[in-house]
């Protein structure tokens, strides 16, 4: 089969292309070529092409069509909001035969309802901006798909990390590590005991890949997530080991965190501050074999070995790091 991916060489697009690779297919990256992340096979087929730009994408489309390209799948890892989404229908109908929109689980309401999260949970978020423009842009698709225009599949991951650090404040790059390592405190909200589920890229490449090219996933939602529930204490615990230096926290509520550093405000409350759970049975009827294969403690291992391989990588936030030490 032949697998576009809008993106292709982030987080989590990384390891899904290599899953399809591994099937087998062939394999095509969209994007404009600026990212560093991990290297990119020779297999794969790169275009260069600025997302953003409505009349570029436009031309590419049409050239496509008349030169006969069609993909079995599409996997868009960049489309953001319901401008994007209306871009991506007119660039994409009638050049595949799935369109699959990467949504996020943060899209589910909140105050979640209790018990595990299952894909017939409702979505609204009041908190995060983000993620109503995630349950606006499947929607939309939803309707593409309804009406024959698009044929698509949503897909739900929630907190997924492989060259990111899962961590609950901030951009998820190099502040917290550095933190610690200067034996300096880093905040965690609600004591830490908030329930969370993590995510290796690589474990949900796996069940991803069972998606592609799957026409019975046509018109569906799935979330795939790790089995794996820690509280952010532990989470914070295990980065702490592993970099071989004492876990100095500073508590906050996260209305407190909120109202002190509003930018963390949106993605604290309405996504991190929930216990999160999920009902991975959908998936696991596609992909039986899913699950955590990497837990915890190994995934951070190779995030921090990725980070500390290239200096140019540990990026850090100023103003968080700033901030955090206006608390002492």
């Amino acid at each position: 089969m032949n697998i576009l991916y809008i993106g292709g060489n982030g987080n989590i697009s990384w390891w899904c292309s290599q899953a399809n690779l591994e099937q087998g297919h062939k394999v095509w990256h969209l994007n404009r070529g600026l990212r560093q992340g991990r290297p990119v096979s020779s297999a794969v087929q790169h275009i260069q092409a600025d997302l953003w730009d409505q009349k570029q994408m436009l031309a590419l489309s049409q050239r496509w069509k008349d030169e006969g390209v069609y993909f079995h799948g599409i996997a868009d890892f960049m489309c953001f909001s319901p401008e994007h989404a209306r871009l991506r229908a007119q660039c994409f109908a009638g050049l595949t035969d799935q369109y699959i929109f990467i949504s996020s689980a943060s899209a589910y309401v909140k105050p979640l309802p209790p018990g595990p999260i299952t894909e017939n949970t409702p979505l609204g978020n009041p908190h995060w901006e983000y993620s109503r423009q995630k349950q606006q842009c499947e929607e939309f698709f939803l309707e593409q798909h309804k009406l024959g225009i698009l044929p698509c599949t949503i897909v739900r991951p929630s907190h997924t990390y492989d060259t990111v650090f899962p961590v609950a404040l901030g951009d998820m790059g190099y502040t917290v590590p550095r933190r610690l390592l200067a034996h300096k405190p880093v905040v965690i909200h609600d004591q830490g005991e908030t329930l969370w589920t993590l995510t290796h890229s690589s474990d949900f490449a796996q069940a991803f890949a069972k998606i592609t090219g799957n026409p019975a996933t046509l018109g569906e939602s799935y979330h795939i997530t790790g089995d794996q529930v820690l509280t952010w204490k532990e989470i914070y615990r295990t980065l702490a080991e592993l970099l071989e230096v004492p876990l100095n926290a500073i508590y906050m509520s996260s209305a407190e965190i909120a109202q002190a550093y509003s930018e963390m405000g949106p993605g604290l409350l309405g996504d991190k501050a929930w216990n999160a759970v999920f009902d991975n049975s959908k998936i696991k009827a596609l992909c039986p074999e899913f699950g955590t294969k990497t837990p915890l403690k190994a995934g951070l291992a190779q995030t921090l070995a990725w980070f500390q391989e290239d200096a140019t990588r540990q990026n850090w936030d100023a103003a968080l790091d700033a901030w955090m030490d206006s608390l002492k």
